[in-house]
């Protein structure tokens, strides 16, 4: 409360901040058992209040038996969910458009921008092997939350990333480096540093929800036209300049798929199970491919040529030697 608020202002700022008579509280904002946890969330986001008291109605429309207290650390920030995974050891991370949460022992610690996440609608997110948790966001970049001290640092666009939009995020087993899939093609991040593959010649520039590994050192990426694939060491190879270009082959419906474009609102967005087999959801079911099993025809097909033409006029190959 500042002396430069006029009466009414003064008055709003103490009902806001402390509802109290002779130190009761006077007309406490409740909840009811039966109410649902989003009509819990947006009670608590319209007051500006952290914790809601969960009382059942007494005799008369009255307040009756306080059964529980209802605080930010027993909810999600949001119940639209759109990435989970495990921390490593017992609890859980869990991203939702409204921020990110972890949960641990039936308590939710929540982070948002107002503790330093660099955007609130949380995509994907990538566990580094120092156990520090990655999180792709919607539109505004990359974030890495330290989980020693619980502060973040962010890459965007400004520091070489692809794009601010973070569609998948997939760990090296072999280095512990991340590859990070975006909305137009996808980079990888060694120490901070970012090498953005975004427009190289041999790759397509989708939207990559999804990187796996098979047992042959090949990724595969589920994207909104296919899925295709790409070695590893020939990605390594154009990084490190040897390489001008890379081979990249796509899949889609001529290849057995019922649906090319994969699936991407929700992460992880495909699965290598234990057989070895490559999973993707896609907008005609779920598609799977067993790397192993897939035969490349390297002998180039035998071309007959029957005719040609040239400036409008039509010649036949008959063995005469017909000369242009």
């Amino acid at each position: 409360i500042h002396r430069n608020l006029d009466t009414a202002e003064q008055a709003a700022q103490v009902r806001q901040v402390k509802r109290f008579e002779s130190g009761m509280v006077m007309n406490p904002i409740t909840i009811h058992p039966e109410a649902s946890l989003a009509d819990a969330l947006a009670l608590m986001k319209r007051h500006g209040i952290s914790g809601v008291p969960v009382v059942e109605q007494g005799p008369n429309g009255r307040a009756g038996t306080l059964v529980g207290i209802l605080t930010t650390r027993d909810v999600l920030f949001d119940i639209y969910i759109r990435a989970i995974g495990g921390d490593g050891e017992v609890g859980l991370w869990i991203g939702t458009r409204s921020g990110l949460s972890h949960y641990l022992e039936g308590r939710f610690t929540n982070y948002s921008i107002a503790n330093g996440l660099p955007g609130n609608s949380v995509l994907c997110m990538a566990r580094d092997i120092d156990g520090h948790l990655w999180i792709g966001t919607d539109g505004a970049g990359l974030g890495r939350l330290n989980t020693a001290t619980g502060r973040f640092d962010t890459l965007t666009t400004s520091q070489g990333l692809g794009s601010d939009i973070v569609m998948c995020l997939y760990r090296d087993p072999a280095d512990g480096n991340l590859w990070v899939g975006h909305n137009v093609g996808f980079d990888r991040v060694v120490d901070r540093r970012v090498t953005s593959l975004k427009g190289v010649e041999g790759l397509y520039g989708e939207s990559i929800f999804q990187i796996l590994e098979d047992s042959r050192g090949y990724f595969w990426m589920g994207s909104n036209n296919g899925v295709y694939r790409v070695a590893r060491a020939e990605l390594l190879d154009h990084i490190a300049g040897t390489l001008p270009r890379v081979s990249a082959a796509r899949f889609n419906e001529s290849d057995g798929m019922r649906a090319a474009e994969c699936r991407g609102n929700g992460h992880p967005s495909g699965l290598r199970s234990s057989d070895g087999r490559l999973w993707f959801p896609t907008f005609a079911g779920v598609s799977a491919v067993n790397p192993l099993r897939l035969q490349r025809n390297v002998v180039a097909p035998t071309v007959a040529i029957d005719r040609f033409e040239a400036d409008g006029q039509s010649f036949p190959v008959d063995g005469t030697g017909a000369r242009v």
